[in-house]
């Protein structure tokens, strides 16, 4: 599932999985955020353009 809000310097993607848990975010100005989880849906990891936490 894909939402894209308008702004009026870019565009933002928002991307959820099957279990309604938000997986991406695409900003056309400042990169990509990929979230990843782990366990009972706990946060495991975030991916940057700087690089990964997690």
């Amino acid at each position: 599932m894909s939402r894209a809000p308008r702004c009026a310097a870019g565009s933002i993607n928002y991307t959820w999985d099957g279990g309604n848990r938000l997986t991406q975010i695409v900003d056309s100005l400042a990169g990509t955020l990929g979230c990843g989880y782990g366990w009972r849906d706990h946060p495991r990891s975030e991916t940057t353009p700087q690089g990964t936490v997690g």
